[in-house]
């Protein structure tokens, strides 16, 4: 899981960012991969992009933690189902929290 988090009620206000992995998916393929990577320890979730989905990988208070740096230098060389999936993960801001999908 990640550190340097947000999560708590106060912090409801504040922004969130996020490492998205992988967009430009169907809902259902969004919440396999992100199930499969909940399974891993992996603070998961999808987001609404437009007409498609994304997902996501932690919840963190700046663009530059640490740990999302990390993270996402940890899923730009990791494999999935055998493939290189993730290798466009950046950082971003979560601007619509409303857009996180259940």
């Amino acid at each position: 899981m990640a550190t340097g988090t947000v999560g708590s009620e106060s912090a409801a206000r504040e922004p969130i960012y996020t490492v998205r992995i992988i967009n430009a998916i169907r809902l259902e393929a969004a919440r396999k991969i992100r199930e499969d990577l909940r399974e891993k320890g992996y603070d998961a979730f999808v987001t609404r992009s437009g007409n498609a989905f994304a997902v996501n990988i932690g919840r963190y208070a700046q663009r530059t933690h640490p740990d999302a740096i990390a993270t996402r230098d940890r899923f730009v060389k990791m494999k999935y189902n055998g493939q290189r999936c993730f290798s466009t993960a950046y950082t971003l801001l979560i601007k619509n929290r409303r857009s996180i999908v259940k």
